[in-house]
C-alpha cells in the first residue's frame, strides 16, 4: 500500500504552547527535524529550565536532568507505518520523572504560576 497522501500541511510558523514539541518526518518516516518552542526571555528560572531540559532531551535522546530516554519508534518502525498507509510516526515523548523540571505537570504548573493562572 502506498504512503498516505492526504496529509494536510501545517501553516508555518505554527503557534506552539511552551509544553509542545513536534517531530518533522517525511513520508518514509525519516526524521527531518524538530519543532521546539522558544524560551521566553522574561520567563522565570523554573520555566526556562523546564523548556531547556525538554529541548535537550529530544535533541540528545535522553534527559540531562532525570536520564529519561526519548520514546519513539525507530526509522524502521516509521517506514513500516508509512508503507502501510498510516501516519509515518508516533508521537515522540520523553517520560520525565515526576520531580524533573521537564515533566509535563511540573512545567505546566510553573507556567501557570508565571502567568498568574495558578498558585504554588
Amino acid at each position: 500500500m502506498a504512503p498516505a497522501t492526504d496529509l494536510t500541511p501545517i501553516a508555518w510558523p505554527a503557534p506552539m504552547a511552551l509544553v509542545e514539541q513536534a517531530a518533522v518526518v517525511d513520508v518514509t518516516g525519516e526524521l527531518i527535524g524538530w519543532c521546539l518552542p522558544d524560551t521566553p526571555d522574561d520567563a522565570p528560572h523554573d520555566v526556562r529550565e523546564g523548556i531547556t531540559v525538554r529541548r535537550l532531551a529530544v535533541l540528545q535522546g535522553r534527559c540531562p536532568a532525570c536520564s529519561a530516554a526519548l520514546v519513539w519508534g525507530n526509522r524502521s518502525t516509521r517506514r513500516r507505518a508509512a508503507a502501510g498507509g498510516r501516519a509515518p510516526a508516533g508521537v515522540p515523548h520523553v517520560p520525565h520523572r515526576p520531580t524533573c523540571a521537564g515533566n509535563d505537570l511540573v512545567l505546566t504548573e510553573a507556567i501557570a504560576w508565571w502567568r498568574g493562572a495558578g498558585a504554588r
